[in-house]
């Protein structure tokens, strides 16, 4: 069995205690102990505003190496719309997406498009990483037995749950 594996890592030596973080969480996963930062894993949705928002930069993304995407014949950038809001002042996001190409990636396909796409299933997907794991830690998991999804037309033969 998989771990998950947070994209937010705290380095409590530049902490200060400041409640920056806290104020923008969504979730509210980030609480104070002992005049530092503290983040609830159960409750954090990787959705990076602490890291936006905190101005003593104690938090940052956890990532890894490039080099584990070799073991594909393509490798394909697949950028979330939260990518772009880590860049203060971003007028054109093709500067983004050309850095993508620059560091190695063959092709890059904004998830945001797929959005876009006619639906051919009848069920909601989501462009947003986070979205989905965001409605589940602030609603659904207090219900100890969510109903199954249902379609929300009869044209499709299969719904996803």
């Amino acid at each position: 069995m998989t771990t998950y594996q947070h994209s937010v890592i705290l380095d409590t030596s530049k902490c200060t205690g400041c409640t920056t973080c806290t104020k923008h969480c969504p979730t509210e996963a980030i609480r104070i102990k002992d005049g530092v930062a503290s983040i609830n894993s159960d409750r954090c949705i990787d959705c990076g505003e602490c890291i936006r928002h905190c101005p003593h930069h104690a938090k940052k993304a956890n990532y890894s190496k490039f080099s584990t995407g070799d073991k594909g014949k393509w490798k394909i950038a697949l950028p979330a719309p939260t990518l772009y809001a880590q860049f203060d002042g971003l007028d054109d996001t093709n500067y983004v997406l050309s850095g993508l190409i620059d560091i190695g990636f063959d092709s890059v396909f904004e998830v945001a498009k797929a959005a876009e796409l006619p639906r051919w299933r009848c069920c909601p997907r989501s462009s947003c990483s986070p979205g989905p794991r965001y409605l589940w830690v602030r609603f659904l998991r207090r219900f100890p037995r969510t109903p199954p999804a249902k379609c929300l037309s009869g044209r499709s033969r299969r719904c996803v749950a």
